[in-house]
C-alpha cells in the first residue's frame, strides 16, 4: 500500500509539474515568441492577436478565409471588405435585381454557356467574356462565401440559437444535378442495395442490410408506411434470428452442414495425430 502511494505521488509530480516546467523553460530559451503564443502587436504594445488565427490559406483541400485588404494582419486594423456593401457585389446585386426575369434568364444561359471552360488564377475564377452581366461578379462573390464556410451560415442565421430548421441550405444545395449525380455515383439515392453507406465502401455497413432490405421489397417500398413496416419487420426477424437455437431443424443444420469441422482442422489432425499417446478432450464448439 505505502510503495503505491509513494509511486502515485512520484508520477503526478514528474509529470504534473517538472515535465511541464521542463518543457516551458526550454521553450522559452529556443522560441519564446511561439511559447508565447505568436502574439501580434500594435507600435504601442497592445496585443492584437496571433498569427495563428486567420492566416491566408490557398490549399484547394481547405476552407478559405474571407478576402482581407490587409493580407490577415491584424495589426493594421481594417476591416473585412468582402460583405453586402462592397461595390463590386453591390452594384452587380442592383444590376440584377433591377432587371426583367427574361433578361435575368439571358444573362444565366450565357454564363452558363461559358462556365465549363472557367480558368483559376491564385484562386480567382476567370471566365470567358460573355453577354452575363453582373452573374460573373456574383458568382464569384458565392464562391468566396462558399470557401468559408459563410454559405450556410448566413442561409440558416435568422434562426434562435437552438435552431433546426435547415431548409433552405438543404434547398440551396439541390438547386442543380451536381450534388444529385454525384449521390448517383456514389450509390446513395435510395434505388440500390446499401444506400445507407459511407462514400466509397459500397455496398456499405453489413449490419444495416436487414433494417434496409424492406426498402427494395416489391410493392412495399413505394408505400407510406414503408418506415413503419422496416422496423416491425426488422422486429420480427431479429427476434427469429434469436430464436433460431430453439426453431427443431434450423438448430440442426450445423449436425448436417458440419463446416464446424472445417474450422476446426488443425486442432482434429493434431489430435488425430496424438491421440495414441496422450487423448485429447473435443473442444466444447465442436459438439
Amino acid at each position: 500500500m505505502r510503495a503505491t502511494v509513494v509511486l502515485l505521488v512520484l508520477t503526478l509530480l514528474v509529470s504534473g509539474f517538472v515535465y511541464p516546467l521542463l518543457v516551458t523553460g526550454i521553450a522559452q530559451v529556443i522560441d519564446p515568441g511561439a511559447a508565447n503564443g505568436s502574439l501580434l502587436k500594435y507600435p504601442n504594445g497592445t496585443i492584437a492577436g496571433s498569427s495563428l488565427i486567420a492566416q491566408n490559406t490557398s490549399a484547394p483541400y481547405l476552407f478559405w478565409e474571407r478576402p482581407s485588404l490587409t493580407d490577415y494582419n491584424t495589426t493594421l486594423g481594417a476591416d473585412t471588405p468582402y460583405g453586402p456593401t462592397d461595390p463590386a457585389l453591390a452594384t452587380a446585386l442592383t444590376t440584377y435585381l433591377a432587371a426583367s426575369a427574361a433578361q435575368q434568364l439571358k444573362w444565366a444561359n450565357a454564363y452558363a454557356a461559358v462556365v465549363a471552360k472557367v480558368k483559376f488564377t491564385s484562386g480567382t475564377p476567370a471566365v470567358p467574356a460573355a453577354a452575363d452581366g453582373p452573374v460573373p461578379a456574383m458568382l464569384a462573390a458565392e464562391l468566396t462565401l462558399a470557401r468559408s464556410g459563410a454559405i450556410d451560415a448566413d442561409l440558416s442565421g435568422a434562426q434562435p440559437f437552438y435552431g433546426t430548421d435547415f431548409t433552405k441550405p438543404l434547398l440551396f444545395l439541390e438547386d442543380g444535378a451536381y450534388y444529385a449525380n454525384q449521390a448517383t455515383a456514389e450509390h446513395l439515392t435510395g434505388d440500390q442495395w446499401g444506400v445507407m453507406n459511407e462514400t466509397g465502401s459500397y455496398p456499405g455497413q453489413p449490419w444495416l442490410w436487414l433494417y434496409q432490405m424492406w426498402y427494395h421489397v416489391p410493392g412495399w417500398r413505394n408505400s407510406a408506411n414503408i418506415d413503419l413496416i422496416a422496423i416491425y419487420m426488422t422486429g420480427a426477424a431479429t427476434v427469429l434470428l434469436l430464436a433460431i437455437p430453439f426453431i427443431p431443424g434450423l438448430r440442426d443444420i450445423p449436425r448436417w452442414i458440419p463446416v464446424h469441422r472445417l474450422v476446426w482442422r488443425d486442432w482434429n489432425r493434431q489430435a488425430a495425430s496424438g491421440s495414441a499417446s496422450q487423448p485429447q478432450p473435443e473442444p466444447a464448439e465442436q459438439k
